[in-house]
């Protein structure tokens, strides 16, 4: 296997670049920038984590990249759900057996239908990060429906700056 180095990200170094990017350094003014309650950083604080299904809509509203935020000293990739790989891993692991590989093709569909709705391109980076935060927020539709929306918008006006 792999040696893959463990990535830990602690609440101090999340607090900190919220901080940095909001500009704002007291808790009062930094709950108001993430849009949650003081006594949601107070039960962060004591848990010692932020729920990522908090935090990633804030930071796509606010057009952060999670890239950035999340690994700023990484050499991050995409990953790849062509067709073609697509096919692959529903050959290795049996796509009636996968409700996520049933399911993919019709999400691919929505985000490109969400694309296309907003005028951005459809292409292989926005359908990815639109794809894995498709995943993080499957739980909160609403919440999802809107990051996507949002997402998509950012994607047309990168667009049309080029």
């Amino acid at each position: 296997m792999a040696n893959i180095k463990k990535f830990s990200l602690t609440l101090d170094e999340v607090l900190r670049r919220a901080s940095e990017l909001s500009g704002k350094s007291q808790d009062a003014d930094l709950v108001r920038w993430l849009g949650v309650s003081k006594s949601s950083l107070n039960n962060w604080k004591s848990r010692g984590t932020i729920p990522f299904k908090t935090l990633v809509p804030v930071l796509i509203n606010k057009g952060v990249s999670l890239d950035w935020f999340f690994a700023p000293d990484q050499a991050l990739r995409r990953p790849d759900i062509s067709e073609g790989a697509l096919a692959e891993q529903m050959t290795r692991y049996g796509a009636a057996e996968s409700d996520d590989f049933v399911r993919l093709p019709g999400i691919i569909q929505e985000l490109t239908e969400t694309l296309q709705a907003a005028g951005a391109p459809v292409q292989q980076r926005q359908l990815n990060e639109m794809v894995a935060l498709y995943r993080v927020l499957e739980d909160d539709p609403q919440t999802r429906t809107k990051v996507i929306g949002v997402l998509a918008k950012v994607f047309a006006e990168e667009a049309r700056a080029q």
